[in-house]
């Protein structure tokens, strides 16, 4: 098909450009493209045998109950400030055929680039355009550890992020979207230090910040991936069945592609709501501060607080918080006070799957139904991280909030890597695993749970394994437990990465 041939040629063009041009590597791209360690990524960098990297992964990737074999080419261009990493992914199922979804619209091309970016996020102006893997603004109360990645990757996203710093009482902004075709999800922040000047001790260090966050249409990720959710109700032909069809009829595809994209909707039954195409909003607004204490080389510990508010819905507060810095630790404890119908930290890492649900495969619910009658409760959060000799990072956080009906009070985040590993043949290892916004924490495997995991092994010199996984879970009969693997949404591939 003309598709395919497309794609092989987008393919042939990528291998030539691997082979004479920068290019990134593997690791260094997919955790590397969210970091601000230059120095990691530049060490990365230094491992092929050309004066830049090469990546070439070649392997397997189960996306669902569906095997791909999976070639995919990730190059990295470096300029001055400038760096673009592009993903050339291909998939083909067991008869050879490329999965098209991924190449059939104009869309498909744009989230080749698996990011775009220049300078830093704290540098005086920064941009990034591609996949986000945990945005946080402000605090967290209104969007932390948020990815536009969840589902990375069957379903890929070109997100943007811009930034500007200034020396002037610290003013700075930040603007993202999640997805620029769509710019559903948008998120924005004004920082500023309003008293730089006053010479007033402790006052003039003090830090402000104002952060709006908005979905503009909660049913998007449903409308967009509407045959997934609701499926041919009656057992019809696919695209290529009508495609043999019209060439035993017409003796070439001549014409074929646009006769199929008129009558589509009729060769395929699916039952759709009513309402999938009405655009459902949610807004949340908030303030918070930082105001340093203590500030020495061994030793430092700040007090901060925030505000939000869920428009039409309920507002909360963290105070008093305090965080602190010493040895290897990086600590943090507040208290937390909702009024009702809250809920902390809403836009979240599993946010593009919760903000509109099917049930009964015929109705749709937002999240932000879900406020409505949620109580007033209070409670507290934790966070604690350690380096461990440079040889381990590992982290915990917990939120425990309470209220007369809230079940939604419980969180749990926990991450581990190794940054070196005692077994020579490991380059690396990572592993992260969440459960938020729920009553109780007993079962590993619940409707707000995610885990992500990944390692690299040392084939040779030039050559490396990588294993990755991911997981998160979907209540589809929303019986508030997760059963079979319909309701278990996982993605997992072995490869192996070349450094030419």
């Amino acid at each position: 098909m003309q598709k395919s041939k497309i794609v092989i040629a987008i393919l042939v063009l990528a291998v030539f450009l691997t082979a004479f041009i920068t290019v990134g590597n593997l690791n260094a791209l997919e955790e590397g493209a969210n970091s601000d360690d230059e120095e990691t990524s530049q060490q990365s960098a230094e491992k092929g045998l050309l004066p830049f990297p090469t990546s070439v992964g070649i392997g397997a990737v189960t996306i669902g109950d569906q095997m791909y074999t999976r070639i995919r080419l990730l190059p990295e261009f470096r300029f001055w400030k400038f760096r673009l990493g592009l993903d050339f992914d291909i998939l083909m199922d067991s008869n050879g055929k490329i999965r098209e979804k991924d190449w059939d619209d104009f869309e498909d091309y744009l989230n080749k680039i698996l990011y775009l970016q220049f300078a830093q996020r704290q540098d005086p102006f920064y941009f990034r355009l591609g996949g986000f893997s945990d945005l946080k603004f402000g605090h967290g109360l209104i969007m932390n550890d948020y990815t536009n990645m969840l589902n990375y990757p069957d379903v890929k996203q070109l997100g943007a992020e811009v930034a500007v710093n200034t020396n002037l009482y610290g003013l700075g902004f930040d603007v993202f979207s999640s997805n620029l075709e769509r710019n559903d999800l948008l998120a924005g922040r004004i920082t500023l230090n309003p008293f730089q000047f006053s010479n007033i001790p402790l006052i003039e260090n003090m830090k402000v910040g104002a952060t709006a966050v908005t979905d503009r249409d909660q049913f998007s990720t449903i409308r967009a991936r509407k045959e997934d959710y609701f499926p041919d109700k009656a057992e019809d032909m696919d695209e290529d069945d009508w495609l043999y069809v019209w060439e035993l009829i017409n003796g070439d595809s001549t014409g074929f592609n646009n006769w199929y994209e008129e009558h589509e909707d009729s060769l395929h039954i699916h039952d759709y709501p009513e309402n999938l195409d009405e655009e459902k909003e949610v807004t949340e607004l908030g303030l918070d501060y930082t105001l340093p204490l203590i500030n020495t080389k061994t030793f430092s510990l700040y007090n901060y607080g925030e505000y939000a508010k869920i428009l039409d819905y309920g507002h909360g507060f963290v105070f008093p918080g305090f965080g602190a810095e010493f040895l290897i630790f990086n600590a943090q404890l507040d208290y937390r006070l909702f009024g009702e119908e809250f809920q902390a930290n809403y836009f979240n890492r599993l946010y593009d799957d919760e903000r509109a649900r099917v049930e009964n495969d015929t109705m749709l619910v937002t999240k932000a139904s879900t406020l409505n009658g949620l109580s007033k409760s209070q409670g507290w959060r934790g966070m604690l991280a350690a380096n461990i000799l440079d040889f381990v990072t590992v982290s915990m956080e917990y939120e425990d909030i309470t209220g007369d009906n809230y079940p939604v009070g419980k969180s749990i985040m926990a991450g581990v890597r190794l940054n070196k590993t005692l077994i020579p043949q490991i380059a690396y290892a990572y592993a992260k695993y969440s459960q938020v916004n729920v009553e109780e924490i007993q079962k590993w495997k619940s409707p707000n749970a995610s885990i992500d995991a990944q390692v690299g092994y040392n084939l040779s010199s030039n050559s490396l394994l990588i294993w990755e996984y991911r997981e998160h879970y979907i209540d589809k009969n929303d019986d508030g437990e997760i059963k079979g693997s319909n309701e278990t949404v996982s993605s997992y591939s072995l490869g192996v990465q070349l450094r030419l």
